[in-house]
């Protein structure tokens, strides 16, 4: 074996690499436990409990590098929502909105006609909208011009009267793109400030689109809330600090030891009403308290008591420091104090409460600022004191005065800075505005926290202004597209939509990891068995192996593990004995020709290579076209079954022959099979090629009741395919579905579909009540009119409210829209099109002759069709779900891909007989190569099956109809391996064999 020394190197590095990122999971869920033993129950508590250890070390790796918890958090192993529960939604952004105000909301006909035509093909189209508009422009009216209804005031220096509409679009997607940018950064800060660990926030391919995902939130109506809700751009007016320090905040310390028992109760409190709590973020900056804890640590005698009388004597201080120099004056400007994250909760109950707000004047609130002060490790916020000017209490000046913003340089052209403008009405406010705090701050606020202060120098009038002092092009850039959102309002509406309970993740968490160790411990079993103990014992080190280096490798890429990704671990380890199987096979036809133990090895790997990459790679770009066009679950599916073939020919082809090498090194004896199954269709002699028009027979029939079936009773499309709404409901007791039908036809005006989902007090639930209609608080009606009508029905008792709704009964909910309903469609069926090419083009170039490219291509779609037709047949009359939806396009592909990899090591041998033979006639060879491959395929599609239905049987409800639709497949697939794909690639051969012989005769 070459290279041995490497392999074995790359092996350690690559266990010790996978160790590593493990142990981040490992310590985090020591934290975890600690904090559940403390809080007994308490969530509130155990909450607590984490965020006082956030900042703190809790791993220190070799003594090289520290890790507070907030570190190994970040360092863990995603779970899914489906393991752990919470929200994922996807939300699109009103580009409609953007182009309206960037008009100056135009009444032109043509243009609200073009805008009303872009809406209606936005529903069926991943086309973005901008596009779509221009389109529809064109079409309207090809002769009207974009630069009459765009350049406005605000616009004047970029659309001219003159510019083409190919001008005006560029300016117009500019202009969108920043907006949506914008919309970004605003659900993301809101996000980071909701404090959910691990939150996934991304934009899709399709521009305006942002997937939010968010593990175990609990507050699902808030969370919609806080997504949809517009951004909020305020100008404040603010003291400086020295103007309230004696009078106002110095006070707060002998107010608070005044009413000490009421403030231990307050204490408990997690977050205040109003502005909440700065998310969990994590620093090494220090604060006076600090600075005395640190003190004390280091002096038991005096600074402890110092400490103590500090916290006795200034309670507020403890929590906030003041903002002073280092000589101990108080800081020019607005920054009362600087606070750690954890303590922001405590000091905004603090400052609403009656007996402290009673020592302000009533024109000073409070906000934080949005940026930590110590960016790199974001564990300290600044407190701002902002001054209220007017009568309503309302800011002197919003967003939607901002005519313009933009990044822009200085009169040197060096230093980055930020120039806007305002119209007629902002100008005069803002010029009074400037005229009254020369040498003050003027505060920006965007959704309730300060953004930037910037320090007024000279009255402005016009409008037109600019912010320097800016460090950064990138936090120029960012300013000017906060100011922007005032200007264009960029609303963003959630038109697809997953909630998963958290008794329902815990339930998928016990459900996987059951049904994946019995499928583990029968793959391991049947290695033993099938492959005597020594070569069996060699292939389940592998196993171990490649299972560690899936996990390893899944923790180290940050990728997240969804069930359907237990399922693609599980069903890799099922398609990983086939490699082992390939080559244990070899190396007994090499044996039985009488090499050498260690040749026969040798040349048994060496002549199994061929077979194993063909196969592995054919699933691979199966796998590849999934992480393409899959989406949440699916995509976590396509990760683990890609790391898996990765890893599982890593493990197979190299792990296993390092232990041969060292076993013969030692003299050890070798055998790789058991005395029970040494015979086992060891020399059978079928003539499939003689039978294969009783097979056409049978598969046709099959196709056409499948086809026929499809016309007849059609499929149960999920709501990934219709749009809808769907809600998994478990009740107290049996429960009835016709009751539960008639209940919410009541409250909804339509008949809902009711079905029994895994036990008999679980139904779910689909609607298509107002799918179509994305105001901000459609999904919470729904909702609430379902424990409405379920009430009325007595199926849920009267005392139960809402938020007692979602967290005991609703396990589930799923929302899609039709526009995401649509793309849904379209990519199902761009990638089951596009793997049917991709293996043509890799079977037409491996083997160099299109024949066996459309029998393999042939045998997919005979698989495809039948799987479809078994789904049409028995949805209804099998008692799990049998829905056609994102799952199912996963599982057919995956059966694609193993159907191709069975057929690929079938060609593959077909092809060495007509090389090894090439005197016997065609049919014999291919019987022979057939005949030989039996074993293999007997024990790969046993162990694989064996597998699926461990998941199956174990691995709960959710992903039944996934697992069924996979066994299915590996039935079938085996099935046109053997009998349909060879036969159509051998009959095809021959008719252009003879078509050829014909024309030169």
């Amino acid at each position: 074996m070459q290279n041995k020394g490497a392999i074995f190197t790359f092996a350690i590095l690559l266990a010790a690499v996978c160790l590593y990122q493990l142990t981040f999971t490992y310590k985090a869920r020591q934290i975890e436990k600690a904090a559940a033993e403390y809080a007994q129950g308490d969530p509130e508590l155990e909450n607590v409990y984490l965020d006082s250890v956030s900042g703190e070390v809790v791993y220190n790796f070799l003594g090289l590098q520290k890790f507070t918890y907030k570190d190994v958090k970040e360092l863990e192993m995603n779970l899914g929502l489906d393991l752990v529960g919470g929200m994922n939604a996807t939300l699109e952004v009103e580009v409609s909105s953007v182009i309206r105000a960037l008009s100056n909301n135009s009444q032109d006909s043509t243009f609200l006609a073009a805008l009303a035509k872009a809406k209606i093909e936005q529903e069926n189209s991943q086309v973005d909208f901008v596009t779509l508009f221009a389109n529809a422009f064109e079409e309207i009216d090809p002769n009207a011009k974009l630069a009459a209804i765009f350049s406005t005031v605000e616009l004047k220096d970029e659309i001219q009267y003159n510019s083409t509409n190919a001008d005006v679009i560029r300016v117009i997607r500019r202009e969108t793109d920043a907006a949506i940018d914008n919309a970004f950064d605003i659900i993301s800060t809101r996000i980071d400030r909701f404090g959910v660990a691990q939150p996934n926030i991304q934009q899709l391919q399709t521009k305006e689109r942002i997937l939010v995902e968010l593990p175990a939130v609990k507050n699902p109506e808030r969370v919609r809330n806080l997504l949809q809700g517009s951004a909020m751009l305020e100008f404040w007016e603010t003291y400086n600090l020295s103007e309230i320090y004696g009078d106002y905040i110095l006070p707060i310390n002998e107010k608070i030891k005044e009413m000490q028992p009421a403030e231990e109760t307050a204490s408990d409190r997690t977050e205040a009403e109003g502005n909440e709590a700065i998310s969990e973020t994590d620093s090494t900056s220090s604060s006076l308290l600090d600075e005395l804890e640190a003190e004390a640590a280091s002096d038991s005698t005096g600074a402890a008591g110092n400490l103590e009388t500090f916290r006795r004597d200034y309670p507020f201080f403890a929590l906030l420091t003041p903002a002073t120099d280092q000589a101990g004056n108080l800081r020019p400007g607005p920054i009362v104090g600087t606070a750690h994250f954890k303590d922001t909760a405590q000091i905004n109950t603090y400052l609403k409460m009656p007996q402290i707000r009673s020592l302000f004047p009533r024109n000073l609130i409070f906000r934080w600022g949005a940026n930590a002060v110590d960016p790199g490790t974001e564990n300290y916020y600044r407190l701002f004191a902002l001054k209220i000017t007017t009568r309503d209490g309302k800011p002197p000046l919003t967003g939607d005065v901002i005519t313009d913003a933009r990044q822009d340089f200085d009169q040197f052209g060096s230093n980055p800075e930020v120039a806007f403008s305002m119209n007629s009405d902002g100008a005069k406010t803002w010029q009074r505005m400037t005229k009254e705090n020369i040498g003050r701050s003027i505060a920006i606020v965007l959704d309730g926290y300060v953004r930037s202060f910037p320090n007024v120098e000279v009255e402005i009038s016009g409008g037109r202004s600019s912010i320097t002092g800016i460090e950064s092009i990138e936090e120029a850039k960012d300013l000017a597209n906060i100011l922007k959102s005032g200007k264009m309002p960029a609303p963003a509406r959630i038109i697809q939509e997953e909630i998963v309970g958290p008794s329902l993740g815990h339930k998928a968490i016990n459900s996987g990891m059951y049904s994946f160790l019995i499928a583990f411990i029968l793959v391991l079993a049947y290695m033993f068995f099938f492959y005597s103990k020594k070569a069996g014992f060699t292939a389940n080190i592998a196993l171990l192996a490649n299972m560690f280096f899936i996990i390893g490798i899944l923790a180290s890429l940050g990728a997240v593990l969804t069930l359907p990704g237990i399922a693609g671990i599980v069903l890799t380890i099922g398609m990983s004995v086939d490699a082992n199987v390939l080559i244990y096979e070899r190396v007994q036809e090499e044996i039985r020709a009488g090499k050498g133990l260690k040749l026969a090895i040798s040349d048994g790997y060496k002549n199994a290579y061929s077979a194993i990459i063909d196969g592995q790679v054919t699933t691979l770009l199966t796998g590849i076209v999934l992480y393409l066009f899959g989406s949440g679950p699916i995509k976590g599916f396509a990760t683990t079954l890609i790391i898996g073939i990765l890893t599982s020919l890593f493990s197979a082809i190299f792990i296993t022959r390092l232990i041969f090498e060292w076993q013969l090194s030692h003299n050890r004896k070798i055998t790789f099979t058991s005395k029970m199954t040494e015979s086992w269709l060891r020399n059978t002699a079928i003539k499939f090629l003689e039978k294969r028009r009783t097979f056409y027979i049978i598969s046709g029939t099959l196709i056409v009741l499948s086809i026929g079936s499809l016309f007849v009773r059609g499929l149960n499309y999920g709501i990934d395919f219709k749009g809808g709404r769907t809600y998994v409901v478990k009740f107290d007791n049996e429960i009835n579905v016709e009751d539960v039908r008639i209940a919410l036809q009541n409250v909804y005006g339509e008949s809902p579909e009711v079905k029994t989902f895994g036990p008999s007090d679980q139904v779910k639930i689909t609607t298509e009540y107002k799918i179509d209609e994305l105001t901000e608080d459609v999904d919470n009606e729904v909702e609430a009119l379902m424990l409405q009508g379920l009430q009325a029905g007595n199926l849920i008792p009267a005392n139960v409210d809402i938020n007692q709704f979602e967290e005991k009964y609703r396990q589930s909910s799923q929302k899609v829209g039709p526009t995401i309903s649509d793309d849904i469609k379209k990519d199902a069926s761009i990638s089951i099109a596009f793997a049917l090419i991709i293996i043509f083009i890799y079977i037409l170039i491996r083997f160099r002759n299109w024949q066996y490219g459309l029998g393999a291509v042939a045998a997919l779609a005979h698989d495809a069709l039948i799987v479809l037709g078994i789904f049409s047949l028995a949805h209804g009359i099998l008692p799990f779900s049998l829905e056609i939806d994102q799952a199912f396009i996963a599982a057919i592909l995956t059966v694609l891909g193993y159907s191709i990899n069975d057929t690929v090591v079938v060609f593959d041998r077909i092809r060495e007989y007509l090389k090894l033979y090439p005197k016997r006639d065609v049919e014999g060879n291919v019987d022979n190569a057939l005949n030989s491959t039996l074993r293999r395929t007997f024990s790969t599609s046993l162990s694989t099956f064996v597998v699926l239905l461990a998941i199956f049987l174990f691995g709960g409800e959710t992903i039944r109809g996934f697992t069924f639709a996979l066994l299915v497949g590996i039935v079938v697939g085996t099935y046109s391996s053997l009998f349909i794909a060879t036969p159509i690639a051998f009959d095809t051969q021959k008719r252009v064999t003879k078509a050829i012989a014909k024309r030169k005769n």
